[in-house]
C-alpha cells in the first residue's frame, strides 16, 4: 500500500520529533508498520507497533503493544488508550503523538511493574469488611498496605525502585496500634522478606544440589510476599491466645491512638 506524500513526510520526521524521548527507539519500518521500543527498565519494556491503514492520516492508526515482562491485560488496555489518543489527531500526524503517549504513560505509572501482584492482593488478600486497605501512589511509586483485624491495625508502605523487581522495595511503618515491639518486628521481618527476594543466598558448602540452586537463583518480586506476611502477621497477633490461660494474648480492645507505645508490651506471649 502506498502512503500519501503527507504521511511519508510525517514518517521521515518521526525520529527527529521523538529525539527528546531517550527511552524510545525506532527499531524498524516495514512498509506501513513502524516498530518502536519503549523501555524504562528491564521490567518496564514494551514493543509498540503502529500500523497505518489505507487513507492514513484521514484514518486512525492501529496500535499493537506487546511485552515479555508486562501482562497482556495491561498492554491490551494501554493499546486501547493509545488508539484513543491517536483518534484525537485524525487528519494529522498521529505516530509521534501515539508513541509519546505510551512513553509518558509508562513513565507516569511506575507501579505497572507490579500490576499482577497488585491484582493478586486485591483479589485474594484484602478483607474490606475487616478494614483492610490497599492504596497506590503512582507518582511516588509507593504502595500502602493496611491490615486490620479485631480492632487492631498495621499499615506498611513499600517504595518500589525504578528497576523493580531487580532492586528491593523499601519498607516502612506508616501506623499501627499494636504494641511497639510487635510493630517493629513486623517491619523488620517485612524488610527481610524484601531483601531475600533480591539478594542471592550465599552458599559455600560442598552439597552440589544446594550449590546449583544458589547459582540458578534469580531476583523475584517482593510486593506480594510482603503483603502475604503482613496480613497473616496482623491476623495472627489479633487472634492468638495465651497457651496457659487461654485468654487473648493482646488486649481485646485496641488502643485508639495510631501507635501503642504506652500499652504494656505482651510481645513475649506471642508466637511467630
Amino acid at each position: 500500500m502506498k502512503l500519501s506524500d503527507e504521511a511519508e513526510q510525517e514518517l521521515a520526521q518521526v525520529e527527529s520529533v521523538l529525539k527528546p524521548l531517550p527511552n524510545v527507539k525506532l527499531e524498524a519500518r516495514l512498509d506501513t508498520t513502524l516498530r518502536f521500543q519503549v523501555s524504562f527498565s528491564a521490567k518496564k519494556t514494551l514493543i509498540l507497533r503502529c500500523h497505518l491503514p489505507e487513507g492514513y492520516p484521514a484514518s486512525r492508526l492501529v496500535a499493537e503493544i506487546r511485552s515479555k515482562t508486562l501482562s497482556q491485560k495491561l498492554t491490551d488496555g494501554l493499546a486501547q488508550l493509545a488508539e484513543a489518543e491517536a483518534e484525537k489527531a485524525t487528519g494529522g500526524p498521529q505516530v509521534a503523538r501515539t508513541v509519546a503517549f505510551v512513553h509518558n504513560w509508562l513513565r507516569d505509572n511506575p507501579l505497572c511493574s507490579a500490576a499482577e501482584e497488585i491484582a493478586e492482593i486485591k483479589s485474594r488478600l484484602l478483607d474490606k469488611q475487616e478494614g483492610d486497605r490497599l492504596k497506590l501512589l503512582q507518582a511516588e511509586s509507593r504502595v500502602q498496605l493496611t491490615a486490620a483485624k479485631a480492632g487492631y491495625r498495621l499499615s506498611l508502605q513499600l517504595t518500589l525502585p525504578n528497576d523493580y523487581p531487580e532492586s528491593r522495595a523499601e519498607v516502612e511503618l506508616l501506623s499501627s496500634n499494636l504494641p511497639s515491639s510487635v510493630s517493629r518486628q513486623a517491619v523488620a521481618r517485612s524488610a527481610e522478606i524484601a531483601r531475600r527476594c533480591v539478594e542471592p543466598p550465599s552458599y559455600r558448602g560442598k552439597d552440589k544440589k544446594l550449590r546449583q540452586q544458589a547459582a540458578a537463583w534469580k531476583p523475584s518480586p517482593c510486593l506480594l510476599p510482603v503483603a502475604e506476611f503482613a496480613f497473616s502477621f496482623l491476623r495472627s497477633c489479633a487472634t492468638q491466645r495465651c497457651p496457659v490461660c487461654d485468654k487473648p494474648a493482646l488486649a481485646t480492645a485496641a488502643a485508639a491512638t495510631a501507635t501503642a507505645s504506652s500499652v504494656e508490651d505482651p510481645a513475649d506471649q506471642l508466637e511467630f
